[in-house]
Formats: C-alpha cells, sequence, structure tokens
C-alpha cells in the first residue's frame, strides 16, 4: 500500500494540500512539529506535516526538512512531496535542496502553477493572474519578499543545485534521470496543463519525489493508488468567530465585506491587544459578549499602512524584534480565541492566515488536525484531532486566497451542512 509524506512550511498549505486526498476519503493527518520534530509514525495514509519553517532561516528551513527526508523510508513512506508556496515566498530553495539531497533520487519534478487559483508558471516565470510575481504585493511582503520572477532564479537565491525548466514539454519527463541530482521546473497555464503533466509522470513512474502546492497535488489520489470511500460532510449549529490575523490586502478586505454584508460584528485588534504579553484576559469577555449577542464576531488586525508603522513603532518601543512580531500576533490571538472556546462561544473557527491558525492550535495545545473536505478552491473544512475540540468546525484559508465574499460563501456552506 503507498504511503504518502507531505512537507509544508506553512499550517493553512498544509491543509489545502492535505484536504486534496482527505475529500475523496483517503485517511489524512496534518501534524505540526514540535521543537523542531515530528512524529512519522501516524496510522494514516497520508501524512502532511507542518515544518512551521516559513519564517526560519533557510539554514534551519533545510535542516527540518532534511529531518523528515531522512526518516521517511523507516517510517514506510514510499511518496514525498514538499508542498511550496503557490507565490514562492519561504525557504523554496533550501527545502527543495533538502528533499532532493536527502532523498534516493537524483531528479525534483516541482510544478509551482495552481491555475484554479490564479497562479500560473509560464516559460519559467511565475505570475499571479497576467502580472509577473515581482509586480504585484508578493514583491513587498514583510517578511518574505519574492525578488524574482524566474522560478530558477529564486530557487538559486539558496542553493547551487542545477534547475532545469522543461516548460509545457512534457515528454522531456519520459527520459530517464541522468547521475547529477537536478530540479525540473514544469509550467503550468491551465488544468489541461497538470492533467497533461499528471500523465507523464504516470508513465515515467517519476512520482516518488516531487514538490509543488495544492494543484500539483491535486492530481496524485488518481496518480497514486490510494483507498477511497465517501466523506461524511456535518456541520454544527451555533456562533460562527472570524479570525483574521493577514495584512494581505485580499484578507483584509474580506474581513470587512463580512463586517458590512453578513453580519458579523466588527471586533478590530488594537496594536496592544496585539503585541501585549497577555492579551486574553482584558478582552475576550467583550468579544464572548458581542458573539452571545450577534451570534457572528470578526477578530481582525487592520493593515493600513499606518497601523503597520504604528505596530512597528511599539514593537521597537517593547524590545520585540521585528521578525518575532508574528508569532507574537499570532499567539496573543490564540490566546484569545482559546478563551472564548473554553467558554463554550464558538461552534464555527473561521481561520485566515496559517501564522494566526497555527497560534490558536498552539494556545489549545493541539498538534493535529484532519482535513475533511473543501469548501472553496483553497478553503478547508477541518477538524482537531484532540477530543476535546473535535466537534468544532474549523474553516481555514491562506490569507491572499478567494474571492472578496468568500465569507458569505463560507456561511452559505456550513448553512447547507447543518447536522
Amino acid at each position: 500500500m503507498p504511503k504518502l509524506l507531505i512537507i509544508a512550511d506553512d499550517f493553512t498549505g498544509s491543509l489545502d494540500t492535505g484536504v486534496q486526498f482527505s475529500k475523496h476519503g483517503i485517511d489524512t493527518l496534518v501534524e505540526i512539529m514540535r521543537d523542531g520534530k515530528a512524529r512519522l509514525d501516524a496510522d494514516c495514509e497520508v501524512l502532511v506535516v507542518d515544518t512551521d519553517s516559513r519564517h526560519l532561516s533557510p539554514r534551519r528551513a533545510y535542516a527540518r526538512v532534511a529531518g523528515l527526508v531522512g526518516s521517511a523510508a523507516a517510517a514506510g513512506f514510499t511518496h514525498i512531496f514538499k508542498k511550496t508556496d503557490s507565490t514562492l515566498r519561504g525557504n523554496v530553495g533550501s527545502e527543495l535542496a533538502a528533499l532532493l539531497e536527502h532523498s534516493r533520487e537524483t531528479e525534483l519534478i516541482f510544478m509551482p502553477a495552481f491555475p484554479k487559483s490564479g497562479r500560473f508558471t509560464i516559460r519559467g516565470k511565475q505570475f499571479l493572474g497576467d502580472t509577473p510575481i515581482t509586480q504585484t504585493e508578493i514583491a513587498a511582503d514583510r517578511f518574505n519578499p519574492v525578488r524574482h520572477d524566474a522560478v530558477a532564479d529564486i530557487i538559486h537565491e539558496q542553493t547551487a543545485l542545477p534547475v532545469r525548466c522543461v516548460h509545457d514539454r512534457y515528454e522531456e519527463l519520459l527520459e530517464p534521470p541522468g547521475e547529477q541530482k537536478s530540479i525540473l521546473v514544469a509550467d503550468g497555464r491551465s488544468d489541461e496543463d497538470l492533467f497533461r503533466f499528471g500523465g507523464a509522470l504516470e508513465a515515467s513512474q517519476k512520482l516518488r519525489c516531487l514538490a509543488g502546492c495544492a494543484g500539483f497535488a491535486a492530481l496524485l489520489p488518481d496518480l497514486i493508488g490510494f483507498r477511497r470511500k465517501q466523506p461524511r460532510i456535518q456541520t454544527g449549529q451555533g456562533n460562527r468567530l472570524l479570525v483574521s490575523g493577514s495584512i494581505n490586502p485580499l484578507a483584509q478586505a474580506q474581513a470587512a465585506y463580512a463586517i458590512a454584508h453578513c453580519g458579523y460584528k466588527d471586533q478590530a485588534l488594537t496594536i496592544g491587544q496585539k503585541l501585549a504579553a497577555n492579551a486574553e484576559a482584558p478582552h475576550w469577555r467583550a468579544l464572548a459578549a458581542a458573539l452571545r449577542s450577534h451570534g457572528k464576531a470578526a477578530l481582525w488586525s487592520k493593515g493600513t499602512r499606518e497601523a503597520l508603522e504604528a505596530a512597528d513603532a511599539e514593537a521597537a518601543k517593547r524590545g520585540i524584534p521585528l521578525k518575532e512580531v508574528p508569532v507574537r500576533i499570532a499567539d496573543n490571538i490564540g490566546g484569545m480565541v482559546k478563551a472564548l472556546i473554553l467558554s463554550r462561544c464558538v461552534q464555527s473557527l473561521l481561520v485566515f492566515g496559517g501564522d494566526t491558525l497555527l497560534g490558536v492550535s498552539r494556545q489549545l495545545g493541539c498538534c493535529a488536525i484532519r482535513p475533511v473536505t473543501e469548501v472553496l478552491p483553497g478553503v478547508v473544512l477541518a477538524r482537531f484531532a484532540e477530543d476535546a475540540f473535535a466537534r468544532m468546525d474549523i474553516i481555514t484559508k491562506a490569507g491572499g486566497f478567494g474571492e472578496e465574499d468568500v465569507v458569505a460563501r463560507i456561511d452559505a456552506f456550513l448553512d447547507s451542512h447543518i447536522d
């Protein structure tokens, strides 16, 4: 029986990749690394490990991935898939190198396109819609800016491994691998390209060492012989809390839309609430009251330029290094969410942003989560694996995914699946 290890660098990426399998009834578990380590003995067909390495140094990110790859074969894994961000943020080069250099393969096949979500790879360059990636807001990401359009150039920032772009000549994948380890980057403009690409991989039997985003992962249930069953989808009835720590402009617009059009009570975070050493106690009771009176509330971080500058200044005043600000904010948000959950105020938790979801999970002590199904492309319904929180709906997505009215669509999905 095949067994697949997926290695992702953030939490929402772990889930939107894992759900490509769980929505077909394939037994899938997402586990968060703890102290740089992860258990690989989970009883499942697909194990997704979140290395939480997007904000680490390239050297530390390499070490985390290398450790997993080195232990994978002994743990019974027959295939490894390195999930990367579809906008190529993070330690792409070092983590791909760690996979290839510590595997038995000489080729790593990498397709970073996700056409359904408007991420395209054309002639070896990455695009967001019709725009080269360096001409979008991704180029100015505060913590993981993308400085090149060419995928090979992004990889070569962190590794000297040879990179070859096969563009859309997928028949090149039928050639036997060379003796020198190298990374092959494939174009992707459409779902049809992905299917052609998958067919070439299947014909060449090059499925053991792969990399890409959720768009590529969606091919693997058909290419690798997993057992399937029809998943049962049920949601609960009760209060809904939208939690958004993302400062991506799209996530900001989505939270504002939910407040203006979907009945979510505005509970924007102040700078103090985001950065205080213990932000949960003074504030969660007011949020609980808003939830009980309105049934819906939005706990979110406004990301205007002025707000970001003020947060940076306050962080400097408190002696918080800039690179630690995302973790501090995520943990403080997580503390408030934990208090609300323990007070039984929340049935459905909508979380935008991988760092935010990780902060909530850390505060709850939940290190494993099971994806259930896709609500929309890139939007996942999941359940914590711990029994104490297993009945709560968790709907999550990356900050930059979805349409402006995504919360209205999520609400409609939840309403239509209430048990």
